[in-house]
């Protein structure tokens, strides 16, 4: 089960999963993630998923880091994770340490912990 929202006079989305999550499921969600962002029009966006209430497998994992890599292209600037557990912080931080490292994602166990660089900072930087 998943809910997406999508803010755009701030250019922000907020897009939650929960739930045994299958590989085909994760796919799924990455798609509607990325139909709702286009329909919406935003050309730069913040986007904070939480999956801290879902659980999957290696396969699934795989999928999200795929789906994270098509929304850097589809416009997303920042994405900032909200994981349920230090192990996963570290799991995921793992896997994704190049885009951690450039600032580009970061991951947290309570959404009010997520801090984005404001996108008029960033257009003004491009």
């Amino acid at each position: 089960m998943y809910l997406i929202s999508v803010y755009e006079n701030g250019g922000f989305v907020e897009a939650s999963l929960g739930g045994v999550v299958t590989p085909d499921e994760m796919k799924v969600f990455g798609m509607e993630l990325q139909r709702h962002i286009e329909e919406s029009g935003l050309e730069r966006f913040n986007l904070l998923l939480d999956h801290a209430k879902s659980s999957y497998d290696e396969t699934s994992f795989d999928e999200l880091c795929g789906m994270k890599d098509k929304l850097y292209g589809c416009g997303a600037y920042q994405i900032i994770d909200v994981v349920s557990s230090v192990e996963d912080k570290e799991r995921h931080t793992k896997a994704r340490l190049q885009k951690v490292l450039e600032g580009f994602e970061d991951y947290v166990m309570d959404p009010s912990e997520a801090h984005f660089m404001p996108l008029a900072a960033i257009a003004r930087a491009a």
